[in-house]
């Protein structure tokens, strides 16, 4: 039957004769239905924990190509899924390719530091044969940002303890002996009295009276050392020496495994911690009190590059020994300890008056040199954490300056103004080449005052100097006094330490040797401030669960400290801000702090990761003092979004002028909850041109572009609109469309001396496919040979084809009145030819063809 058909077109259209010569070059086409994709796919970018990769698949060769699925092989699974809505497609050589969309699950992958490979086979045809396989590589990127925010330090707070040592001489002649430390506060609230019961063989309730509370311990023979205070009844520790530190990481690095260290013996911290991309990691770091020294421990924490500095202040406040004799049975002990001994005849003077009046923020002032009418002028360096366009240069007489307060310790710098590296004039003797180029260093030191101390007595003393409260230490910490004479020693002051108004705190000298005998040496200090300084009390905001729609505030507790007025704004955020606009606060009282609360709320109108649960933020004031311009903080909060699938509506190599193509976006929760049904909203420049339409129907919405309706080629892009009717929540979509145009050279010319013998020449002297639609004539009076099918053909760039234009000789195109024996006739046609060729009107070629037939 087709051989028939065959023969029967061939006798109708009555096709020229080929040239005889056979051509220097053979193609065979390919028959059958024959399978195309690309066989290697890499992903090495984890900016989404959830991505998705696309296979095209093509049928370049002939008739239909029923393509089913993707098979993924068994074990992999876990990371690789198929994209919901793939349908079985059937494909020609004409059609599109065919996009299947893979789902991948970065957070399981099998291999997370190395390359994750694996072999897609594509099932396609009746027969379930694989005609194509594919080649998936997943692997890391090869550098990767932690981004981790770090605590700036860790306070344990002062750790008092009182020793007490048990002698046990029940079990024979050798004495063993067993020491516990009682932890408490014993610095504020001295202990007046020591109780101590035994409860079995081996078990003693304690229990230490102080003027404040009552302290309980549990003393067990068999496990000395470090004993907590307990509540008697539940036996619940009321008081533990460790601290969970949050570190939140806010990029998209997967499987970052971090060695944590600590350089102190004290401090215990898990040798390793494992850091999930877009979480928060607990570290539970803890206190080994027996390490630690008497007075002020310090140490760091080291954790990706990074330093956490840490302390902890510990003293033995008394020491008790018990004996345990053999014949007891039913020990109890109490021990009332003595008020605090004489003080040492030791005489503490001062040249100049002790810190009757201390500055909080030392000022230091900040010069560069004008050259010009500069625009963007501003300082960055340790102090700001090299963040740019926080600390602006003031615009003064003949220079640029600033004026911050900075604490102890050494300070790298430079200013830029308008892009351009500027190092301090000043200091040029001081340049440094750090990691962020080369910078001035700068030197501050602490406020230090010379102290004499004078032993009255005809004895040498030996004394340990200690200091109780945070913003005053004393060096060196042991000194010797020599019978009647004098030693000089430093006080050293932390002003940063300071609160406004007065201070009180005082340091210890104590003797060596036994009895212990100390004084109590009484310093105040009255802080001021010339400015106004804030503090976040609490940096992580929690925000209920919330719709994208709704509005959610939540207060950011702020302390004032000083005199003055704060402003302040949130940056560089954009999802929150300020409630009612940015911080204005009013503080009058230098002395007294001002607490305020601001409300903070999330922008929820504005589209935002729908796999966000945490924002980092800054808050960004007019201080100046004691580097706290910059003050981060993080929201954290649970929100509902709209999501689409596919997240684009993009339609891909459409030619100008073809028929209409659809695209259809289903609209989705991201709680899944709830029924979502939507309103689009398209782009008057879109609508009114009639270029792209839509209907909505439930979450369903059905794009319809027209090609006719394109002016220019290229890309054409812009944003669509979804509203859920319901709950308000919208979510703008990109739309884009790459519209193909290309230039072509149609030619029409008689050969030899045949009139009705007409040669069609279409030419792509373009760039891009030209894509011919339909080539017809308005009467149907002639025809082409060899025949152009009526469906697309594409013409690469640079070739052409050659079609030959006949006249029908059917006898009814011609009446006897026209046409008569040895006359002439003329056969008019108008040849049309529809292309994606924008230099035609609506892509459509015209031409009038004229046939003299005997």
């Amino acid at each position: 039957m087709i051989k028939h058909l065959k023969e029967v077109h061939r006798k109708l259209y009555l096709p020229l004769a080929h040239d005889p010569t056979p051509p220097s070059y053979q193609i065979t086409p390919i028959t059958a239905p024959f399978l195309y994709t690309d066989a290697n796919i890499n992903v090495d970018s984890f900016d989404n924990p959830n991505q998705s990769v696309k296979v095209e698949i093509s049928n370049v060769g002939g008739g239909k190509l029923h393509v089913e699925r993707i098979r993924i092989p068994r074990g992999f699974e876990k990371w690789i899924k198929r994209a919901e809505g793939s349908k079985p497609a059937t494909l020609t050589s004409t059609s599109e390719p065919l996009e299947l969309e893979l789902k991948l699950n970065l957070r399981t992958l099998p291999n997370p530091s190395t390359e994750n490979v694996v072999e897609l086979s594509v099932i396609s045809s009746s027969k379930r044969k694989t005609f194509s396989q594919i080649l998936l590589r997943v692997q890391p990127p090869d550098t990767q940002s932690t981004n981790l925010t770090l605590q700036e330090y860790i306070n344990f707070g002062e750790i008092t303890t009182h020793k007490v040592s048990i002698a046990d001489k029940r079990e024979g002649t050798e004495v063993t002996s067993t020491e516990f430390l009682l932890i408490g506060d014993f610095t504020l609230y001295q202990p007046n009295r020591l109780e101590i019961t035994q409860k079995n063989e081996s078990t003693f309730d304690t229990y230490i009276f102080t003027s404040k509370n009552e302290l309980y311990y549990t003393l067990d023979l068999q496990n000395s050392g470090v004993v907590m205070p307990r509540e008697k009844k539940t036996g619940i520790a009321l008081r533990s020496f460790q601290q969970t530190v949050s570190f939140p990481n806010v990029s998209p690095a997967l499987f970052s495994k971090h060695t944590i260290t600590s350089d102190t013996d004290w401090l215990i911290v898990p040798s390793k911690i494992h850091i999930t991309d877009y979480g928060t990691t607990e570290l539970s770091v803890s206190v080994n009190v027996e390490k630690l020294k008497p007075g002020r421990n310090v140490g760091e924490l080291h954790l990706a590059g990074e330093k956490i500095s840490v302390w902890a202040w510990n003293k033995i406040a008394n020491e008790t020994t018990l004996t345990l004799e053999k014949e007891q049975t039913d020990f109890h002990h109490v021990e009332a300890f003595d008020e605090q001994e004489k003080p040492l005849p030791i005489d503490v003077v001062s040249e100049d008056e002790l810190y009757q009046s201390v500055m909080i923020f030392g000022d230091v002032d900040f010069q560069f040199p004008r050259t010009g009418e500069e625009r963007v002028v501003y300082l960055m360096g340790d102090f700001n954490d090299w963040i740019p366009r926080t600390l602006f240069l003031e615009k003064r007489d003949d220079n640029y300056g600033i004026t911050l307060s900075l604490s102890e310790g050494t300070y790298l710098y430079r200013a830029e103004i308008d892009g351009e590296m500027r190092l301090d004039p000043k200091r040029l003797y001081e340049i440094v080449c750090c990691k962020h180029g080369f910078a001035s260093k700068l030197e501050v030191e602490r406020i230090e005052q010379q102290l004499t101390l004078s032993n009255r007595t005809k004895q040498k003393l030996e004394l340990n100097l200690k200091s109780t409260t945070e913003w005053l230490r004393v060096k060196p910490e042991t000194v010797v006094l020599p019978a009647l004479k004098k030693s000089n020693i430093t006080a050293v002051i932390r002003p940063d330490r300071l609160i406004p108004g007065l201070n009180l705190g005082w340091f210890l000298l104590e003797t060596e040797k036994e009895p212990i005998r100390s004084l109590q040496v009484p310093i105040y200090v009255i802080g001021v401030t010339n400015g106004v300084v804030p503090c976040i009390k609490q940096n992580v905001l929690t925000f209920p669960d919330m719709e994208q729609s709704n509005s959610a505030r939540i207060p950011l507790e702020l302390e004032i400290i000083g005199q003055g007025r704060l402003k302040g704004e949130i940056q560089p955020s954009t999802v929150l801000r300020f409630a009612e606009g940015n911080l204005d606060v009013q503080n009058g009282n230098i002395y007294e702090p001002k607490t305020t609360q601001a409300l903070v709320e999330v922008v929820t109108e504005r589209p935002s990761n729908a796999y966000r649960k945490s924002i980092g933020a800054s808050l960004i004031t007019d201080c100046y003092l004691a580097n706290l311009r910059v003050r981060r903080f993080e929201a954290k909060y649970e929100m509902t979004h709209l999501l689409t699938d596919p997240p684009a509506l993009y339609f891909p190599k459409v030619y100008l002028f073809d028929v209409p193509k659809q695209a259809g976006v289903i609209v989705k929760r991201s709680d899944g909850k709830a029924k979502v049904m939507c309103d689009v909203e398209i782009s008057d420049e879109l609508t009114e041109s009639g270029l792209l339409s839509a209907k909505s129907d439930g979450n369903q919405c059905d794009f319809i572009l027209n090609p006719q309706a394109a002016k220019n080629d290229g890309r054409i892009s812009d944003v669509i609109k979804f509203t859920d009717n319901q709950s308000g929540m919208s979510l703008p979509i990109q739309f884009a469309a790459d519209m193909i145009g290309s230039n072509s050279e149609i030619d029409v010319t008689e050969q030899g001396n045949v009139s009705n013998n007409i040669l069609l020449t279409i030419k792509n002297i373009g760039k891009a496919d030209l894509r011919i639609f339909e080539v017809s004539f308005k009467y149907q009076r002639f025809y082409l040979t060899p025949h152009l099918p009526s469906y697309q053909s594409t013409i690469l760039p640079g070739e052409s084809v050659e079609r030959n234009i006949l006249l029908r000789t059917s006898v009814s195109l011609l009446s006897k009145k026209t046409f008569g024996f040895f006359r002439k006739a003329t056969v008019r046609d108008t040849l049309i030819i529809r292309l994606n060729d924008p230099q035609y009107p609506k892509g459509v070629f015209e031409k009038e063809i004229v046939a003299e037939i005997k």
